[in-house]
């Protein structure tokens, strides 16, 4: 079972997990893009999460950074 966010698998996450999970991503793919230097506190805000929240699912930027690029890459998105 494959494991996204906070270690957990992906199929026993709340909805509302998911959902800000959604929003991090697609704020951080945002922002990055338009600024690599971003604060973490900047993304978390524009995702409508605190930064605890954001570190709940991604445990550091670089984290939240590969995840995003990922994310990018993948197909479908």
């Amino acid at each position: 079972m494959a494991k996204t966010g906070a270690g957990r698998p992906a199929s026993v996450r709340r909805a509302d997990a998911e959902r800000n999970i959604a929003a991090i991503l697609d704020a951080a793919t945002r922002l990055i893009s338009a600024d690599p230097t971003v604060s973490v506190a900047d993304i978390a805000k524009a995702a409508g999460v605190g930064r605890v929240t954001l570190y709940g699912h991604f445990p550091s930027r670089k984290a939240l950074t590969v995840t995003s690029a990922t994310t990018c890459l993948s197909p479908g998105w």
